[in-house]
């Protein structure tokens, strides 16, 4: 696998309402520790999960202007120039467009696995396995990829139904 040409893009762009009232405009559930297990947010987890296997110079996280001060303190080591900050926000589609545009005009044979920062991996060891034979096998046959990750958490079951939340949330 070459590690040069693998990059990821975390999507942090989200408002968090479906998680109202923990998560608020101002401070999504991507920058929240949802879990309070380890004292990180879903973003850190996010970007320790890639970290692992992407080189961290090749990891790009999209967000709103209004969120670059708690992407900057949650993810300190990110690089200024890998901080894409998005001026209104417009979905999925436009933040892929524009990240892929930004990574291919630096290194025209990336392959880019786009990530939401939201997501709670059970398996982390399964997960990395899955996505180095993803990026080799992008290596051979550069092709679109679609791979989603079917995973059930309580937590979040429990707060759809609106039941208490088990901790206290870590507030921005």
């Amino acid at each position: 696998m070459n590690k040069s040409n693998a990059y990821c893009v975390i999507m942090a762009g989200g408002a968090g309402l479906r998680l109202w009232p923990v998560s608020r405009t101002s401070c999504p559930k991507q920058f929240l520790d949802i879990f309070g297990l380890d004292h990180k947010t879903l973003l850190r987890h996010s970007y320790e999960r890639f970290a692992e296997f992407i080189a961290p110079e090749n990891i790009v996280v999209v967000t709103s202007f209004r969120f670059a001060d708690l992407v900057r303190k949650q993810i300190p080591e990110l690089l200024p120039e890998n901080l894409l900050l998005e001026p209104y926000t417009r979905n999925t589609a436009p933040c892929i467009t524009w990240a892929t545009y930004t990574i291919l005009s630096r290194n025209p044979q990336a392959n880019i696995i786009f990530s939401p920062s939201d997501n709670y991996i059970k398996d982390q060891e399964a997960f990395k396995d899955m996505m180095n034979q993803l990026i080799a096998g992008l290596e051979v046959d550069r092709t679109t990829v679609s791979r989603g990750i079917r995973e059930y958490d309580e937590y979040f079951r429990k707060q759809q139904k609106g039941e208490v939340i088990p901790h206290e949330v870590t507030r921005c």
